[in-house]
């Protein structure tokens, strides 16, 4: 699957990239950032983020069982002086764009996907060890899908 690397309609160097892992092979549990001029992740946080992660997603079972949470966050300062006084409404709808570029990536790779929009900013800044001005736009989580009877 080939997804284009310069895609006009959204701006990547406003979007920031996390991911907490919890049971992916070959990758320590803990919080990475995602460091997109180099292409790789590189560790921030060293813990099973579970317990903290169900919290976060407003109590949906998706964020405790998820084995990757994928946080996409903006400095809003940066964005606004770029973008003007609709910058929070452009960055959502980057955000969703992303969002959309992952469901499909892991809907091609046979996992579990889903976006979540309710949760609690400041304690999301807070496992991410990012400042508050520094707003997560959007959440999406990746794993097993579950299996029907």
């Amino acid at each position: 699957m080939i997804l284009d690397g310069t895609p006009d309609y959204f701006d990547l160097s406003l979007i920031e990239t996390f991911i907490a892992v919890s049971g992916v092979n070959d990758l320590e549990e803990g919080c990475y950032y995602y460091a997109p001029n180099a292409q790789e992740l590189r560790q921030i946080r060293f813990k099973n983020f579970r317990q903290e992660l169900h919290f976060l997603c407003l109590g949906q079972d998706l964020g405790r069982d998820a084995r990757a949470v994928v946080f996409h966050t903006a400095d809003l300062q940066k964005a606004v002086a770029r973008l003007g006084d609709r910058a929070y409404r452009y960055l959502h709808m980057d955000a969703g764009h992303l969002g959309q570029r992952l469901n499909l990536a892991a809907i091609y790779l046979g996992l579990g996907v889903s976006g979540i929009g309710g949760f609690f900013d400041d304690q999301v800044n807070e496992v991410l060890g990012i400042p508050v001005d520094e707003a997560v736009v959007y959440i999406t989580t990746l794993g097993r899908p579950r299996t029907r009877l």
